[in-house]
Protein backbone atom coordinates (compact mmCIF):
# COMPACT_ATOMS: atom_id res chain seq x y z
CA UNK A 1 0.00 0.00 0.00
CA UNK A 2 2.83 2.51 0.83
CA UNK A 3 4.70 1.95 -2.18
CA UNK A 4 1.51 2.19 -4.43
CA UNK A 5 0.84 5.90 -2.35
CA UNK A 6 4.40 6.49 -3.13
CA UNK A 7 4.18 6.51 -6.70
CA UNK A 8 1.16 8.51 -6.38
CA UNK A 9 2.74 11.28 -4.55
CA UNK A 10 5.83 10.76 -7.35
CA UNK A 11 2.98 11.20 -10.36
CA UNK A 12 1.14 13.87 -8.72
CA UNK A 13 4.03 15.88 -7.54
CA UNK A 14 6.89 15.17 -9.71
CA UNK A 15 8.96 18.69 -9.85
CA UNK A 16 7.45 20.68 -6.41
CA UNK A 17 10.03 21.02 -3.79
CA UNK A 18 7.58 19.78 -0.96
CA UNK A 19 7.66 16.56 -2.58
CA UNK A 20 9.89 14.77 0.05
CA UNK A 21 7.65 16.50 3.23
CA UNK A 22 4.36 15.33 1.42
CA UNK A 23 5.54 11.95 0.89
CA UNK A 24 6.52 11.54 4.99
CA UNK A 25 3.42 13.11 6.40
CA UNK A 26 1.54 10.23 3.75
CA UNK A 27 3.76 7.78 5.32
CA UNK A 28 2.87 8.97 8.78
CA UNK A 29 -0.90 9.15 8.14
CA UNK A 30 -0.89 5.35 6.90
CA UNK A 31 1.59 4.34 9.40
CA UNK A 32 -1.10 5.76 12.17
CA UNK A 33 -3.78 3.75 10.46
CA UNK A 34 -2.11 0.54 9.85
CA UNK A 35 -1.35 0.33 13.54
CA UNK A 36 -5.06 0.53 14.64
CA UNK A 37 -6.91 -2.65 13.91
CA UNK A 38 -10.05 -0.79 14.68
CA UNK A 39 -9.76 1.71 12.27
CA UNK A 40 -9.98 4.84 14.57
CA UNK A 41 -7.99 7.82 14.50
CA UNK A 42 -5.33 8.53 17.04
CA UNK A 43 -4.66 12.19 17.47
Amino acid sequence: MSIINHYILILICPFTENAHIMKSAVNGYYASIQNTSDGQDKK
